[in-house]
């Protein structure tokens, strides 16, 4: 309880100083004053209760900020909470953060496409890492802290992230990315890992091993617009569609190093049906530097607005959606430029 309370005073001193710097006054009005924070309590092996009340709301109520915070209790339940605000309910925050994984602010994501379409301009998001991979919150700050999320909150930073809206066919409600839609390695990666959660940010490990060495790739047909869809047939080791950076510890440069947070565009990552050294290689190189057209032999980095993936012959192939497994025949997907304002400034480089 002592270190707590050190963790919680320590904190709360750090953020009074960063709002007492010269010229933070000057962007006071962008400061929320009202937040609804949500919880999800299992994330990050069950960190995310202890991270929001030992970092995030001493921070928060240091800056002054009303918190209402909720914690989920089941997968979607944060529909379920956002379904129950009336517009002007929600109206009375200045946003939402969510505590805990990318499948957290996914969940988030998602809920306000489907409950609040129509308020989201209104709305800043954050997400606080709490997770396994936490790859939202790198990418919106260049790392996995805690306390470095909680301060642009404070701050009132104010941001655009792309959204990538993935229609799985007739029927399914749309479903909305920030980071990564991806099948073949990937995805079979993100089917068994639910099964393996008592495991925590090991199982990645564990099955990412097994599916190196057991891997098949998946049959599918990819295919790009500009003018018409040019697609192409095969065996594939590996589909990647990034619309984000997707930074985390494992790629801090990025998993496409030259992608934006805004720039409207998706980088769209073929690997051909390698074997498992040549998938090691793809993955360390992917690890070290981030893919870039022209990279590596073989690997194809295409950069467009929008792509289709279809299962060879109709099958239905596991897709990763920023860590949510999801599987389809067939994937449409183009992205919302600016889809969302968060709170963050983008990852500062040194000059």
């Amino acid at each position: 309880m002592v270190d707590v309370e050190r963790q919680r005073m320590f904190f709360s001193l750090q953020i009074v100083l960063l709002l007492c710097q010269p010229g933070v006054a000057a962007v006071s009005t962008s400061r929320p004053r009202s937040l609804l924070i949500i919880v999800n309590p299992v994330s990050g092996a069950g960190r995310a209760p202890a991270l929001a009340h030992a970092v995030l709301l001493p921070v928060l109520r240091a800056a002054g900020v009303a918190c209402t915070v909720r914690a989920t209790r089941c997968r979607n339940h944060t529909v379920a909470l956002l379904r129950a605000l009336s517009p002007a309910q929600l109206a009375a925050y200045d946003g939402i953060v969510a505590v805990g994984g990318d499948g957290a602010f996914h969940e988030l994501v998602n809920a306000l496409f489907s409950e609040h379409r129509a308020s989201l301009r209104a709305l800043r998001l954050a997400h606080v890492p709490a997770g396994s991979t936490d790859a939202v919150a790198c990418s919106l700050h260049g790392c996995r802290s805690a306390f470095g999320a909680a301060a642009r909150v404070a701050l009132g930073d104010d941001g655009l992230l792309d959204v990538l809206r993935v229609d799985l066919g007739p029927g399914r409600a749309p479903v909305h990315a920030c980071c990564i839609a991806a099948a073949g390695f990937m995805g079979e990666v993100c089917a068994r890992a639910e099964a393996w959660r008592a495991l925590g940010p090991l199982r990645y490990d564990l099955l990412g091993a097994a599916a190196l060495l057991t891997g098949r790739g998946v049959r599918a047909r990819p295919g790009t617009p500009p003018t018409k869809w040019e697609s192409r047939e095969g065996r594939w080791r590996s589909v990647k569609l990034i619309v984000t950076p997707c930074r985390s510890d494992k790629t801090p440069c990025g998993m496409a190093r030259a992608g934006h947070l805004a720039d409207g565009r998706v980088k769209v990552v073929l690997v051909p049906n390698l074997g498992a050294l040549g998938m090691l290689r793809v993955l360390a190189h992917m690890a070290a530097r981030g893919l870039a057209a022209g990279d590596l032999p073989g690997v194809e980095v295409l950069d467009v607005r929008a792509v289709r993936v279809e299962g060879g012959r109709g099958a239905n192939l596991d897709w990763n959606l920023d860590g949510e497994a999801t599987p389809a025949a067939l994937l449409r997907a183009h992205v919302i430029r600016g889809g969302l304002r968060v709170f963050a400034r983008g990852v500062e480089t040194g000059r």
